[in-house]
């Protein structure tokens, strides 16, 4: 059975390994592998898990699993003023061994209940098509009429699309 709850600093540890992990192996063949070689579990970025959890603007989920963290989303007031929603998903991720189990739709569905169901926008890599497909089946739609957006990670460019959740 799946279980949502709210995160604590306590879960910093596994929100990093999901994080982490997930990209690499979501990732892979997507994005170069120095990139993703550069993604590790540091003290940084527990520690920065830790104060965004702390932070007043931004919730974190967790999805548990047999007892077992296996997914997270980060979500929040939206910090891109170009864009006219007030709302925007940081990040959501799912262990591999455990998605197509219902976990991901469940963390969104959990912020839309936050958010009492306002639009919302989140940020996918251009290339990760699953991602996309996930997005349309949970409500999400492309705007292409926002410029594509290039964020830099480690010294790399990565080239994002934008989902709005009406």
């Amino acid at each position: 059975m799946i279980k949502i709850r709210k995160a604590t600093c306590e879960d910093a540890d596994k929100i990093a390994y999901i994080n982490v992990t997930t990209w690499k192996d979501c990732y892979k063949g997507l994005i170069c592998d120095a990139l993703l070689s550069k993604r590790i579990v540091s003290n940084e970025r527990v520690l920065g898990i830790q104060n965004s959890i702390n932070a007043k603007d931004t919730i974190y989920w967790v999805a548990e699993l047999n007892n077992e963290i296996v997914g997270f989303c980060c979500a929040g007031q939206a910090r891109d003023e170009n864009y006219p929603f007030k709302y925007e998903v940081r990040s959501i991720y799912v262990l591999s061994s455990a998605q197509n189990k219902g976990i991901g739709t469940t963390l969104l569905n959990e912020f839309r209940k936050e958010i009492n169901n306002e639009p919302f926008y989140l940020y996918a890599l251009k290339q990760n098509v699953k991602a996309h497909v996930f997005y349309e089946k949970n409500g999400g739609k492309m705007l292409p009429e926002y410029e594509k957006k290039v964020v830099t990670k480690d010294g790399f460019e990565l080239e994002e699309v934008l989902f709005a959740f009406n």
